[in-house]
Formats: C-alpha cells, structure tokens, sequence
C-alpha cells in the first residue's frame, strides 16, 4: 500500500516494557500489504521508566517528542499534532496524550484505541467521543468495554496480538534445581517484593531454586537489596528480544506475582520456548491462556501460595514437562505475531478505507486549566507553574 493511501501512525510513552514490544511487532511483522507506518515516542519529563536511546525499528519514520508537563497544552499538543505526517490516516493510541491532543486538534486521521488493561478501560469511557474503533487484545476487556459502551458496540473488535515465534525451547529438568525466571518492568506494581518472600518459603521447603531476574525499573536496586541474603541471583537487562529469548528458554518456571496486567507480554514470551506460568490470577489474557493445561494461577498477594505451587511443578516434572509442552504449542499456534500483525493492519487499513469523517473532527473542547489557553503565551504558563508548582492547574494525568 503507497503512502497516499495513509499512514498509520503509533504515539507511545518512551518506556521499555509491554506496550512498546506490541508496538514493535505490530510494525516489524506488519507484512507487505501494510500501509505505510511511523512511530512517535513521547518522552515525557518526569518518567522514571527505562526508556529507548536508539532507533527502534529500521525502516520506519520514528520520532521523539519531547512532552514537558509544565507547557501550555495547547502549544504543546499542537506541537504534537504537527509530528505527525500530513494527510489522512488512522493514529494507534495507547496511553493518554493523544486522546487529549484530539478533544482539541483535528488531524483528518482516524483513531483506533487499542486497550491493553483497565487503566485504557478508563481512558475509552472518558474520550470515546474521539476514538472511531476500539481494539480489545484479551475476551475479558472486549466484554468490559461492550458492555460499559453498549451504542458503540460495533466499533469494538476483540483481535490478540503476537509475539515473534523463536527456534529456541527450552530443555526437560527432571532432576536438577528448578531454574525460575522473573521478566517485566521492575516496580512494585509488578509484584517483585512478593519474590523475596516466594524465595523464603522455598527455602523452609527445601527447595533448591536458581533465579534470573530480566528487565529494567525504577524499583529495580531496591529488588537487588532485598535479595542480598538469599543465594546469589542473576539480574539481566539485555537489549534485543533474541537475547531476552534466549534467557527464557534457559528456565523451568515463570514466576510472575504481579498486581495489575492486561495481557502481559512477558507471559507470551516465556510460554512460547516451554517455560511453565506461576502466575497472579487476574482477569484478562491470563486467566485466558493460563488454565491447569498449561500452569498455575495463584491468589494476588499470597507468596505462600506461590511457593505451594512451585513445589507441586518440582516433586512431579512429568506434570511440568506436560505444562511447558502445551504452553509452547498454545503460543506458537494462537500468538504467532506473523499471522496476528497483518489482521491489524489489515484493520487499521479498513479503518481509512471508510467514508465518514473521524469522530474528533466535530469535538472542540477546552483541555488543561486556566493556564492552559490558544492565545496565552507558552512561557508564561511554563514559567507560571514552575513558579507556584501544582496549585496552578491539572496535571496531564488528573485528566483521567
């Protein structure tokens, strides 16, 4: 597809973790009938996420855009909105800012929401009038957002995402030490202070457990203080998904105690070379992908049972082995990111192909506070809300 045709277009809070490997291979398994792409990255000032130095995929226009919270928003999401590429197309939002650059700029674009959690459950409530069609990734929030949205029911698909298929796999353990893995974004909101206390009880059990940590994170050096008093532990941050693969297929069980997930990445990732999910049982992918044929869901919060559940995997390999087969042929028939990247664009291309005029086009509303108007000069409002701090007006994250 020629760019005359449209482009489609990704903006993204510059964070390593879920969103951005989505993000990636959407784009990098887009296939050949794909219209054309780019990506922004927003940098927002104030985020104490790890975040991308280098060009994240070739062969695309990729951006940065740097989003200081203290501007004037309409200076700074008219910025925003002049990244983007001329002419028609459809805009891929993930997050929060471009849902408020739309109530106020009109691009021509179509906008397609993906919703990855309950966090982008809020977001669509709240900015649905923008937004021309919603993609679910797991069964559990197409049949939130239907039923919390009943008149835009048919604006919503249900379409997961993929992951790149690998030629690794990981190796049968029937007798060794059982090798756990932890992969995500490293802060609590992931569960990773429930490891050192997983790692205790394994400890009274007579477990013997060799741990590899794998990402990157605000909370990251307090995890490593933390486990200082247990037997020593691999901590990683590689930076190609080949490398995190590799990491993967070298372990038995994926130890996964987060609080809050949509359809987690990382749990695709370790499923798709074998590797067993020990995992919180939340709502969404992974009450969806993780049933008793392929690994164990344990109550959020509770390391106790976490560790109950590691040691039923380490007194009956065969059952692990059986689990890890089975996660691997779910994966690679259900997840295969060559097959599931084109059905987005695919989608997003329909999307142009419609008739009628994007939804934001008819919506003008007032965004940000007093400080925060098209005739008001950036420095002012900058060097005002530097000057008295918050009292001066809302936070781009207040909108929610």
């Amino acid at each position: 597809m020629t760019d005359n045709q449209g482009t489609v277009s990704y903006i993204i809070v510059n964070n390593v973790g879920g969103i951005t490997s989505v993000t990636g291979n959407l784009i990098r398994f887009r296939g050949q009938d794909a219209p054309s792409q780019e990506l922004i990255l927003l940098n927002v000032e104030g985020n104490s996420n790890t975040v991308f130095t280098h060009q994240l995929l070739e062969g695309i226009n990729q951006k940065t855009y740097h989003f200081d919270k203290n501007r004037n928003w309409y200076t700074a999401f008219k910025e925003l909105k002049n990244e983007l590429a001329p002419g028609p197309g459809v805009i891929v939002s993930n997050d929060l800012h471009d849902l408020i650059m739309l109530q106020a700029f009109n691009t021509g674009k179509k906008v397609v929401q993906i919703v990855h959690d309950g966090y982008n459950v809020q977001l669509a409530l709240k900015f649905e009038e923008v937004v021309d069609k919603f993609i679910a990734h797991s069964r559990f929030f197409f049949d939130v957002l239907s039923q919390l949205l009943p008149h835009r029911r048919s604006d919503i698909v249900h379409l997961p995402y993929g992951i790149p298929i690998s030629g690794y796999q990981k190796t049968p353990n029937t007798d060794r030490p059982l090798r756990l893995i932890f992969l995500g974004r490293m802060r609590e909101s992931k569960g990773i202070f429930d490891l050192p206390l997983i790692q205790k009880y394994l400890t009274e059990k007579g477990i013997q457990a060799n741990w590899t940590f794998i990402g990157s994170g605000p909370d990251k050096q307090k995890l490593v203080d933390q486990w200082a008093s247990y037997e020593p532990a691999r901590f990683e941050a590689p930076d190609s998904f080949n490398e995190v693969i590799k990491l993967c297929s070298d372990a038995d069980i994926f130890v996964f105690p987060t609080h809050f997930e949509g359809f987690p990445v990382s749990l695709l990732e370790t499923m798709s070379v074998g590797v067993v999910p020990v995992v919180s049982d939340l709502p969404g992918g992974i009450r969806e992908i993780v049933s008793e044929s392929t690994g164990i869901r344990c109550k959020m919060g509770d390391p106790i049972s976490f560790a109950n559940a590691i040691e039923t995997l380490h007194h009956d390999r065969v059952l692990m082995q059986t689990l890890s087969h089975n996660c691997l042929q779910l994966v690679r028939t259900n997840f295969n990111a060559e097959c599931q990247s084109p059905k987005y664009q695919a989608f997003f291309a329909s999307c142009m192909q419609e008739n009628s005029a994007p939804r934001h086009m008819s919506i003008n509303k007032k965004i940000g506070s007093r400080l925060d108007q098209p005739w008001l000069p950036d420095f002012i409002t900058k060097n005002l809300r530097k000057f008295y701090g918050s009292a001066t007006g809302k936070r781009v994250n207040d909108s929610v």
